[in-house]
């Protein structure tokens, strides 16, 4: 409702009183009352009852929140533990690579097949035969 100011109050009581008079004044006054405690009676109940069903429709809801939540958490951890192995497995590259050296360096051996046995082997099956070696 609106705000009322101290003349507006006192001119609707003067209306009041010029119409009703005074005699019928204290039994309007009960009446008022009796009807302004039925109706906040009447919005209390109309209020337990939407908070009810409210909650009654809603609870499925809560539920599949919660199983959500359960579910990000549970992703969150394994994302959590495969970033860590992923690290882990950058670094220990990085610490291999640092062992073997720079590719880019001339001065180190390439890393390619050794002499002894592969090379031979496949010259010896390129070959037909019958040909020299």
């Amino acid at each position: 409702m609106g705000n009322f100011t101290l003349s507006e109050i006192l001119t609707i009581v003067l209306v009041i009183l010029i119409i009703f008079g005074p005699k019928r004044l204290p039994e309007l006054a009960r009446n008022a009352g009796k009807w302004v405690a039925r109706a906040r009676q009447a919005a209390g109940a109309m209020r337990e009852e939407f908070m009810t069903e409210y909650k009654e429709s809603v609870a499925p809801l809560t539920e599949v929140r919660d199983e959500l939540k359960a579910t990000r958490k549970d992703f969150q951890s394994d994302l959590d533990a495969i970033t860590k192995d992923v690290q882990t497995a950058a670094d220990e590259t990085k610490a291999v690579a640092g062992q073997l050296g720079d590719p880019t360096d001339v001065d180190s051996e390439p890393l390619t097949p050794s002499a002894s046995g592969e090379e031979s082997a496949t010259e010896s099956r390129d070959q037909t035969p019958g040909e020299p070696a």
